[in-house]
C-alpha cells in the first residue's frame, strides 16, 4: 500500500505504509540553477523564437508551436539581441506574451518603430504569434 504526504518542509513524498521506506523524496535543484532567485516578476513582454507545424514541415497549415530556439524580455524600445534563426523547410515564428497592450515591428535585424509595419497585440487576447522571416528582430513600445 502507498501513501501520499507532504512530510518535511512541504515537500512531496511517496512513502511504503508496510515498511515505512520513502519510494523517492523531492531532490535539490539542478547545480546550474544555484543561486539563481526563481521569484520574479512577470515582465511587461516576454518573446520566444519557434517554428510553425504539427511535424515541423513548413507545409503543415496549423501554427502549433514547436521548437524553441530562444526566449527574450526586452525592454520598452530596446531590440531583441537575438534573431529568428534559420532551418531548411520550417516557418519561424515569435510567440509573444504581453501583459501590456503594446506596438512591435519584426523588420530585419534593426527593427525601427516609427518605420517599420507595424502589429499592435492586446493584453487580453495574448499569447500572439507572429510569422517572421530568418534574421528578423523584434522591438515594441507599450501602446497609449
Amino acid at each position: 500500500m502507498t501513501r501520499f504526504d507532504f512530510g518535511r518542509a512541504g515537500l512531496f513524498h511517496r512513502t511504503n505504509i508496510r515498511y515505512g521506506a520513502p519510494f523517492f523524496q523531492a531532490h535539490e535543484c539542478h547545480p546550474r540553477l544555484k543561486g539563481i532567485e526563481m521569484a520574479r516578476a512577470i515582465p511587461n513582454v516576454h518573446v520566444i523564437q519557434g517554428y510553425a507545424g504539427g511535424d515541423g514541415r513548413g507545409v503543415d497549415k496549423q501554427a502549433l508551436f514547436k521548437l524553441p530556439q530562444w526566449f527574450e524580455e526586452p525592454a520598452d524600445g530596446v531590440v531583441t539581441t537575438q534573431t529568428a534563426v534559420h532551418k531548411e523547410g520550417l516557418l519561424p515564428i515569435f510567440r509573444i506574451t504581453n501583459k501590456v497592450d503594446i506596438f512591435c515591428c519584426h523588420d530585419g535585424k534593426a527593427p525601427v518603430l516609427s518605420t517599420g509595419r507595424l502589429h499592435l497585440l492586446k493584453a487580453a487576447d495574448a499569447p500572439h504569434d507572429l510569422y517572421v522571416t530568418p534574421g528578423d528582430a523584434l522591438i515594441w513600445t507599450a501602446a497609449t
